[in-house]
């Protein structure tokens, strides 16, 4: 790209752009699907919610310029082998990206198909049973935070610290212990007032359980999945980054993530958007939310 830094003055209402210059942004990746496995007494862990940043300053963008955004989709639930990792969200905006959460642990698995995913978001949950660990956020930025464990240890997700430039979305549940079955909560997400309302987002899946006499996780605050009871957990909710819960009790196939999500704030008014982003008000601010990949030029 070429232009970033520019602070374009005097041009009044030239292709109907406002007499500001700036806006600001809150991105979110696509969040990790959930666990399965092809035990019957599954407690498989949730997917971690995708990564989440926004804009610590506001962003001077240049007059005719068209800025591409590419939406995440949500990690893919367990396959028997693969707990995907959730979609990249990204934008010439800023040259800024974040990546999606950790896909869940299976039960009874040594590991995660995402343990340290490279760059994602929050980390999966692990699954119950012998030997199961979480994953944890990648190393590439500090963009989420490590899944909840599987036996022993801490059984719900990491819960996100508050919005910052870097923020971090909420960390996947774990299963519980062994000789429980009943299913870790997902980590909180991040909220923000960029719309002019408050909103959650990156929650992380919650950990499945493996009987009828306890409980399931409790979803993570920002669109994360429910644990399974007896079956898949919840998917992610489209467009909110949250991670999928855990599958419970019966084998099979896990829940998928929810896709990433890219919010402007300005009081610029676009020259031409593509994707069809939700154009609302808030005051005198403009919101531009990109569900899909598409682009903005002001």
């Amino acid at each position: 790209m070429s232009g970033f830094g520019y602070n374009v003055l005097g041009f009044g209402t030239v292709a109907g752009v406002a007499a500001s210059t700036e806006l600001t942004y809150f991105l979110v990746g696509g969040g990790g699907g959930g666990g399965g496995t092809g035990n019957n007494l599954t407690r498989a862990g949730g997917g971690g919610g995708g990564g989440v940043r926004s804009s610590s300053s506001a962003f001077e963008f240049t007059s005719g310029t068209e800025y591409s955004i590419t939406i995440g989709a949500g990690g893919s639930g367990f396959t028997f082998g693969s707990a995907a990792v959730g979609g990249t969200t990204e934008s010439d905006i800023d040259s800024i990206g974040v990546q999606g959460g950790g896909g869940g642990g299976e039960h009874n698995n040594n590991s995660v198909a995402s343990v340290n995913a490279p760059n994602s978001g929050a980390g999966g949950g692990g699954g119950g049973g012998r030997g199961a660990r979480a994953s944890t956020r990648g190393t590439g930025g500090d963009f989420g935070n490590d899944g909840g464990t599987g036996t022993g240890g801490a059984f719900s997700g990491g819960i996100a610290d508050g919005l910052t430039g870097n923020s971090k979305a909420g960390g996947g549940g774990g299963a519980s212990q062994f000789d429980n079955y009943a299913g870790g909560d997902g980590g909180a997400g991040v909220t923000t007032t960029i719309t002019g309302s408050s909103e959650t987002f990156g929650g992380g899946g919650a950990g499945g359980m493996a009987s009828n006499t306890l409980s399931e996780g409790t979803a993570g605050a920002g669109g994360g999945g429910a644990g399974g009871k007896s079956g898949a957990g919840t998917a992610g909710t489209a467009n909110t980054g949250g991670g999928a819960g855990g599958r419970g009790q019966s084998s099979g196939l896990g829940a998928n993530g929810g896709s990433g999500v890219f919010i402007i704030s300005t009081e610029a008014t676009a020259a031409a958007t593509t994707g069809s982003p939700t154009v609302t008000q808030s005051g005198t601010f403009n919101i531009y939310r990109f569900t899909g990949s598409g682009s903005i030029t002001f």
